[in-house]
């Protein structure tokens, strides 16, 4: 005789977990035999199994397991395989954010492309309906993963969300798609939701959708520390690189890419120019470099 139970032992709210166990008869044949008792949560973790594995021979009986969302018991493992921990923040959050972009999902850094990510998703997670969120999306890899010398560039920031009522938030950064440069591989894409403690005032500069100015150096960390949000309740992320929407994008935002520069200048006439003018304006011309770099480092 054998028997098929919950195994693992979590801490957690109460609930009735209702089995069926599968025991052995003498003649060799499975039996089905129904029993119920009242677990607490407290006493089950990582409990999932397939309706397959529990089919007598004769398949006219079936075990129905109990479904339990597995995402409810994960450590969220993903923000530290992918490095999301610590990269933009300290601890992974406790529940995986929903995130639906029309007929595709973000799915703990499934690759998209900046096409298919290019209007603002739709969020859902455990929200209480009477607390205020704040929301974040957020690339830890500009320019590049290699390269994130303008870690953070923050794609979306939305405070004072009542529940999951997005649409009636107040938009500190209106929402950006993906824009990874050319050549630079794969970006991560963090959304977060972190629960306020009351609604209040952000002390921000709000920022439209068409310009990149003041989104990159962003720290989502920092930002939570300043406003005293805590850690994430929510989270999840996706990865895309650069397809061929990327330039309408840059258009959008008035981001330039850098020129290609021609090894051959025409004649050395040319050339020298710049020299007697070195003395009277380096300071000037270098200033200007960073910020448009920091425009196209990774919207």
């Amino acid at each position: 005789m054998f028997s098929t139970c919950a195994r693992l032992i979590r801490k957690s709210s109460p609930a009735v977990l209702n089995y069926l166990t599968l025991s052995t008869a003498q003649s060799g044949r499975l039996t089905l035999s129904k029993l119920s008792r009242t677990f607490s949560l407290s006493a089950v973790e990582n409990f999932h199994t397939s309706r397959s594995d529990f089919i007598s021979p004769s398949s006219s009986h079936r075990f129905t397991p109990v479904i339990i969302h597995k995402r409810n018991f994960a450590k969220m493992a993903s923000f530290e395989t992918n490095a999301i921990v610590p990269d933009v923040i300290e601890k992974a959050p406790g529940e995986l954010l929903n995130v639906c972009y029309g007929d595709v999902q973000a799915k703990e850094g499934n690759v998209l492309t900046p096409t298919q990510v290019k209007e603002q998703p739709e969020l859902s997670w455990n929200a209480e309906a009477d607390s205020f969120y704040t929301i974040c999306m957020t690339d830890p890899d500009a320019p590049s993963r290699e390269d994130p010398k303008f870690r953070e560039w923050h794609h979306w920031l939305v405070v004072n969300v009542p529940g999951c009522k997005l649409q009636n938030g107040d938009v500190l950064s209106a929402y950006i798609g993906s824009g990874p440069p050319k050549d630079t591989g794969l970006h991560r894409y963090v959304l977060l939701v972190y629960r306020q403690k009351c609604k209040r005032e952000f002390d921000e500069t709000r920022l439209k959708n068409n310009s990149a100015d003041g989104r990159g150096g962003f720290k989502i960390a920092e930002f939570a520390k300043k406003y005293e949000l805590g850690t994430p309740v929510a989270g999840n992320f996706f990865q895309a690189e650069y397809d061929d929407y990327v330039p309408k994008l840059y258009e959008k935002l008035g981001v330039k890419p850098d020129p290609p520069q021609d090894p051959k200048a025409k004649g050395a006439k040319a050339a020298e120019k710049p020299k007697e003018t070195k003395a009277e304006a380096p300071k000037e011309a270098k200033p200007e470099a960073p910020k448009e770099e920091q425009k196209a480092a990774a919207p």
